[in-house]
C-alpha cells in the first residue's frame, strides 16, 4: 500500500473511532411530558453561545436592533432586562483582549458559522448537561458528519471563549438567576394546563400547509429579550422566548415565528417566489434597511430577508386570528404590512374556501 494512502486511512479510521466514542458518552435530548406544549428554563447548553452573541450584538456591533435605546425601551415594563444589559455590559468591559478577539470570531464579519449552529449542535445532550459535558461534545466535532464545518478557526473559538466566558463570568450569573426562570416557566404551564392549545393544527388549518411530522412544542426561556432561537429534534420543535413573555396571551408570539419558517420552506426556495422576491429589489428604501441594520450578515440571500419579513407578518396574523386583537410593534421593514394585507384580505376564509394559497398571498404581496 501506497504510504501516503495508509497515513489517511489510519488518519481516517482514528478521527472516525474518536467521533464514535464521543457518541456514546452523550445522552439523548428528553422531553418526557405528554402535552403539546411545555415550557422549561432555557438549558446551559443553549445559553453558552446564545448569551455570547447577545453580548456580541449589544457590546460590540451595537445596530439600531441591539443598542441601549432599545434594551432601556424594553426594560421600562421589564426591569430585569435592565440588568440583564448592565451584566452583559459589566462582563464585556472584564474580557481581556484576546477573548474579545475570539468573540470577535465567532460572532462577528469574519465569522465562519452562523451562531444559529453554535446553539443547534448541542441539540442532542440532555437539558440537564453539565459544563464539561458539553465542552466533551463541542470537543467531538471531527472532520467527518453534519458539523464538519465547525472545525478549524470556529473550533479553537469555542474551545477557548466558551471555558473563559463560564468560569469567570457565566457560572455566577446563571446560578444567581436561575430561580428566577424556573418560576416563569412553572407559572406559564399551570397556564396550559387550564387552557390547552394545540399550536402545530391551528399552524396548518391557518397555512394549509402541513408540518413534516406531528410535532410537540417545548418553549425555553432564554435571557434574550431580542431574537430567539427554533430547532427541530425528532418529533419536537424547539423554541427559545423572551423573558419579557409573562402573559399567557404573548406564549405563541415568537413560537409563531419560529415554526413558520418550516411551512414557508414548502415554497420559497422555489423560482416563482425567488423570481417575486428579485422584483422588490426595486425598492431602494427596503434594501438599504436591509444593509444599513447589518441584516444582510444574519439574512444572507435577499430571498432570505423577505421570507423572514413574511414569515413574521403571518405570525402576527396567526396571532390577531387566534386572539381577536394585535398589540405588537414592527419587528422588520414589511412585517407590519404583510400582516394588514393578510388581515384586509380575509386570508385565512379565502384560504379554507380554497380561493387561495399562502404561496400566492406572498407573492401577490411582494409584487403588488
Amino acid at each position: 500500500m501506497n504510504k501516503l494512502v495508509f497515513i489517511q486511512t489510519v488518519f481516517f479510521l482514528s478521527m472516525l473511532l474518536i467521533s464514535c466514542s464521543a457518541e456514546k458518552d452523550i445522552k439523548p435530548f428528553s422531553i418526557t411530558s405528554e402535552k403539546n406544549v411545555i415550557v422549561k428554563p432555557m438549558p446551559l447548553k443553549y445559553l453558552l453561545s446564545d448569551t455570547l452573541e447577545e453580548i456580541y450584538l449589544t457590546q460590540v456591533a451595537t445596530n439600531d436592533i441591539y443598542d441601549r435605546k432599545t434594551y432601556e425601551s424594553i426594560a421600562k415594563n421589564f426591569p430585569k432586562i435592565k440588568e440583564h444589559f448592565e451584566w452583559m455590559e459589566e462582563t464585556y468591559l472584564l474580557f481581556s483582549e484576546d477573548m474579545k478577539q475570539e468573540l470577535e470570531l465567532l460572532y462577528g464579519k469574519r465569522r465562519k458559522v452562523n451562531p444559529w449552529y453554535l446553539v443547534d449542535f448541542v441539540t442532542n445532550l440532555y437539558d440537564e448537561a453539565s459544563f464539561d459535558e458539553i465542552m466533551a461534545y463541542y470537543r467531538s466535532i471531527s472532520f467527518f458528519g453534519k458539523y464538519s464545518f465547525m472545525q478549524g478557526q470556529t473550533k479553537e473559538s469555542i474551545l477557548k471563549l466558551f471555558p473563559y466566558f463560564y468560569n469567570n463570568f457565566f457560572r455566577e450569573y446563571i446560578e444567581k438567576n436561575q430561580s428566577y426562570y424556573i418560576e416563569l416557566a412553572q407559572d406559564m404551564n399551570r397556564r396550559i394546563e387550564d387552557d390547552p392549545f394545540d399550536i402545530i393544527t391551528y399552524m396548518q388549518k391557518m397555512s394549509g400547509i402541513n408540518f413534516s411530522r406531528k410535532y410537540k412544542a417545548v418553549f425555553y426561556y432564554g435571557y434574550r429579550p431580542i431574537g430567539a432561537f427554533g430547532s427541530v429534534y425528532e418529533d419536537f420543535y424547539i423554541s427559545t422566548i423572551p423573558p419579557t413573555v409573562k402573559e399567557y396571551s404573548t406564549l405563541y408570539s415568537v413560537p409563531f415565528h419560529e415554526f413558520s419558517h418550516e411551512l414557508f420552506k414548502t415554497f420559497t426556495r422555489a423560482t416563482p417566489f425567488t423570481d417575486a422576491c428579485k422584483s422588490k429589489l426595486e425598492d431602494k428604501q427596503f434594501y438599504d434597511y436591509w444593509i444599513n441594520k447589518g441584516l444582510n450578515n444574519s439574512y444572507g440571500t435577499w430571498s432570505s430577508w423577505c421570507e423572514e419579513n413574511l414569515v413574521e407578518g403571518f405570525s402576527k396574523y396567526l396571532y390577531f386570528v387566534r386572539y381577536g386583537y394585535m398589540n405588537q410593534q414592527p419587528t422588520y421593514y414589511y412585517d407590519m404590512e404583510f400582516y394588514e394585507f393578510l388581515k384586509n384580505t380575509d386570508f385565512h376564509i379565502r384560504l379554507s374556501n380554497k380561493e387561495t394559497t399562502l404561496e400566492r398571498a406572498c407573492i401577490e404581496f411582494l409584487t403588488k
